[in-house]
């Protein structure tokens, strides 16, 4: 049986246009001035009325209600983003002779920087990877983000998206190149911007290994909850998603979300939130995983930054260690 979209103007009794043919601009009009009258009244309003009465076909299968995350919250960001867009800026790095790295902004660019790097942050990066599909309709795409923190104990502090690659290029080499040179131009204030890749595919660990990128690894977390993470002692580079550690990730998008939604500024990371629902089996929800692991990663690194940074000259405070003037580790 074919399926095919109607869109929600279709529905309606429209006049003709003079020449036999539906005035769909009315309809259209009509759809938009409903849904502003809804989302004055509540933004669950808003969205059923947008599923029932859709304009494209993305619209008509938003899941409501269903996702774990606070939609209100996120509606109410995404309404806010079409009052006021922020500036993204897109395009693609490149490498300059002297080794550093340059953005070069460019029409309909993968690399979209909703904020650059800014001394006094801490930045870290997660991604879903792919290992590549036979046609751009099939397979998940790559999707990458870096988030920003401040060196704060309070964990809720300054955290937003300010980076963003979601695509599914001809070249994945060239996808994870720019992931890679992200995350260099990220590495600010003489710390190093690295990612946690999710290893259950394997290619895009493997291309960082073999093209001199070990260094912006992130190492696999051998035990995380909400209140800290613990790293292997075994050095394995990034994370395997079984049943728990997607629910780690939803907790902690969701405890982010309703702590800085405001700082959300990619519409797509918005939507693809709305829409998530972990009970659906086959669907990928590649911007969804890929914003968990840069959470996961973006706590380990502020818990290593804030112990670096304590200023009370011991690491080791209650611990009954202590340094030497040699560096060395003594007991006290």
């Amino acid at each position: 049986m074919e399926r095919y979209f109607a869109a929600g103007w279709s529905g309606f009794k429209i006049e003709s246009d003079g020449f036999g043919n539906e005035n769909i601009i009315e309809g259209i009009r009509y759809i938009l001035d409903e849904r502003e009258k809804k989302k004055r009244i509540s933004m669950r309003r808003y969205y059923d009325f947008v599923v029932q009465y859709p304009l494209d076909p993305e619209e008509a299968f938003v899941i409501v209600g269903e996702t774990p995350f606070n939609i209100d919250l996120i509606n109410a960001q995404i309404a806010s983003l079409d009052l006021d867009p922020p500036i993204i800026k897109e395009g693609s790095f490149i490498r300059n002779l002297d080794g550093s790295v340059t953005f070069k902004p460019q029409q309909d660019g993968n690399c979209r920087i909703a904020e650059e790097p800014q001394a006094g942050f801490v930045y870290a990066a997660g991604s879903d990877p792919t290992d590549g599909a036979v046609s751009t309709t099939n397979g998940s795409d790559v999707s990458f983000f870096i988030a920003k923190g401040m060196v704060d104990e309070d964990y809720n502090a300054a955290v937003g998206a300010v980076f963003q690659y979601t695509a599914k290029p001809d070249d994945i080499n060239e996808a994870y190149e720019q992931c890679a040179l992200a995350c260099e131009y990220y590495s600010v204030g003489g710390t190093t911007c690295t990612v946690l890749i999710e290893r259950n595919r394997a290619r895009m660990l493997t291309w960082f290994q073999e093209n001199g990128y070990m260094h912006l690894l992130a190492r696999r977390p051998k035990k995380a909850d909400k209140t800290g993470v613990v790293r292997s002692r075994v050095k394995e580079y990034g994370g395997v998603m079984d049943e728990q550690t997607k629910q780690l990730l939803i907790g902690m998008e969701d405890d982010d979300i309703n702590a800085n939604i405001t700082n959300y500024k990619f519409v797509d990371l918005l939507l693809d939130l709305a829409r998530f629902n972990p009970h659906i089996k086959g669907r990928k929800f590649d911007r969804v995983d890929a914003w968990g692991w840069t959470l996961l990663n973006l706590r380990t690194v502020r818990q290593k930054s804030m112990f670096a940074n304590k200023d009370d000259g011991n690491d080791f405070m209650g611990l009954g260690y202590t340094r030497d003037k040699s560096g060395r580790i003594v007991r006290n």
